[in-house]
């Protein structure tokens, strides 16, 4: 794996750009400034990384795969966050299910078009051996599905906190004046 990893990280890189790529300027079509979307950049990469990096970890350490089937977990852990990550590019003022982001059917298109690429990657022989990647277990894809979420509630989170104040709840509300 030790030669192989420079190649690896080029492939690696190259795949996850050309997938998650054309979510993001779906997304990004679908009405929203740049300037808006700058901060959620850094969310979303800081909370990816940490998705990633926690899936690796997980993989490893309580899973107990080996190395080649722990980096296959973070790079989907990874490449599915990223996916996910098109419903944070909604408009703070619009709703969590209700907004032009779900709308889109170009969007929906993409994510059912970016999935298959990377079920591709996993399931066609020469894309598993190219990007050094093992198909998962129902472990792994526990594991995989679940932290790659986490990026989604971190942004929804963060939209949620800078919605108006008639989106919010009255609990939240009360909390908010309150603290």
């Amino acid at each position: 794996m030790a030669t192989a990893a420079p190649e690896l990280r080029r492939a690696t890189a190259l795949f996850l750009l050309a997938v998650a790529g054309a979510l993001q300027v779906l997304a990004a079509a679908a009405g929203e400034d740049r300037e808006a979307l700058k901060g959620r950049s850094v969310i979303a990469s800081a909370a990816s990384t940490g998705s990633a990096g926690g899936a690796f970890a997980l993989a490893l350490v309580v899973l107990e795969l080996d190395e080649r089937a722990s980096v296959t977990v973070s790079f989907l852990t990874l490449a599915f966050a990223q996916l996910w990550h098109v419903f944070n590019m909604r408009d703070p003022d619009a709703g969590v299910l209700a907004n032009d982001v779900v709308r889109n059917p170009w969007v929906w298109g993409a994510l059912v078009l970016c999935a298959g690429l990377i079920a591709a990657a996993i399931y066609v022989p020469f894309l598993a051996r190219t990007l050094h990647i093992v198909p998962p277990g129902a472990a792994e894809w526990l594991v995989i599905l679940a932290l790659s979420a986490l990026p989604l509630a971190a942004g929804q989170a963060w939209l949620l906190s800078r919605a108006p104040p008639a989106r919010r709840s009255p609990r939240r509300e009360a909390r908010t004046r309150a603290g």
